[in-house]
């Protein structure tokens, strides 16, 4: 567990950075999407999503009914009534290439990779260690 002073420091730390900008996304790093519903709202505009509104039972109906679009590599599926919940469903989000490309906005898979080695070479911020040197 942490000392209650080291997790003081850290989170002052943090604040701190935050004030300055130090955390903030450049304008390459901005997400794709703000949140899931506007990523819903994209794969129903590219024709990647399927709404199904009527009651549909969680325990087989939305199994078979999955696992039928997905053998035939359809769309996304969003459940919006399954019975027993008042929270909608969302699957086979990305079961496909192109729904994925759709999530990174990019053309192409291997597009991700270059990003992935950026954060893989990224080095740890200076100062950190005056955290976990002080006793």
């Amino acid at each position: 567990m942490i000392k209650r002073g080291l997790r003081a420091r850290v989170s002052n730390w943090i604040r701190k950075q935050c004030r300055s900008g130090s955390f903030r996304l450049n304008a390459e790093e901005e997400l794709a999407y703000r949140d899931l519903r506007e990523f819903v709202r994209k794969l129903e505009k590219e024709g990647e999503l399927t709404r199904i509104r009527t009651e549909v039972d969680p325990n087989l109906e939305i199994t078979e009914v999955t696992q039928r679009v997905m053998r035939a590599k359809g769309p996304a599926l969003f459940f919006e009534k399954p019975r027993g919940s008042r929270v909608p469903l969302l699957v086979n989000t990305f079961g496909s290439v192109r729904r994925m490309c759709l999530a990174f906005e990019v053309g192409a898979l291997d597009e991700v990779a270059g990003r992935i080695r950026g954060f893989l070479d990224m080095q740890s911020p200076q100062g950190w260690g005056r955290f976990f040197l002080r006793r």
